[in-house]
C-alpha cells in the first residue's frame, strides 16, 4: 500500500519509483496544465510538480475509445433498470456507473447526464 509514509520512506532511502494515479485526484493547477496540451494518440508529457516529483501523463486513443465505450454500456444499463423499475433506493451504491444516479426527495431516481458528460471530457 503507498502511503504517504510509505512514499517517503522511498524518498529517504532514495529509490526511484512511479506510482499510477487518477488525473481527478490531482489539483485543478495541474488538471489545467494536462488539458492545456493537445494530445495525440500515445503522446507523453511531464509536468514538474514540486523539488523532486513529477507528473508523467500519457494519452492513448485506445484507452479514451475503450473508457467510453464502458461509461456508455454502463449507462444504458442503468437505464434500463430504471425504464423496468428494478432500480430501488436500497439497491442503490454510488461506486461504479451508479454516481451518474440522482434521487430526489421524492424517491424518484434519475440519471445525472451532466455528470456523464463530465466524465466523458
Amino acid at each position: 500500500m503507498l502511503s504517504n509514509d510509505n512514499i517517503k520512506a522511498l524518498e529517504s532511502l532514495e529509490y526511484e519509483y512511479i506510482i499510477e494515479a487518477r488525473i481527478r485526484n490531482e489539483t485543478e493547477a495541474i488538471k489545467s496544465q494536462i488539458f492545456s496540451n493537445a494530445f495525440s494518440d500515445r503522446k507523453t508529457i511531464r509536468i514538474p510538480k514540486n523539488d523532486n516529483t513529477s507528473l508523467i501523463v500519457n494519452y492513448s486513443n485506445t484507452i479514451t475509445t475503450k473508457d467510453a465505450y464502458k461509461r456508455k454500456r454502463g449507462l444504458n444499463r442503468l437505464e434500463s433498470q430504471i425504464k423496468r423499475d428494478r432500480l430501488t433506493k436500497a439497491k442503490i451504491y454510488y461506486r461504479g456507473y451508479n454516481k451518474y444516479l440522482k434521487i430526489n426527495w421524492h424517491l424518484v431516481i434519475k440519471i445525472d447526464y451532466d455528470k456523464y458528460l463530465k466524465d466523458k471530457a
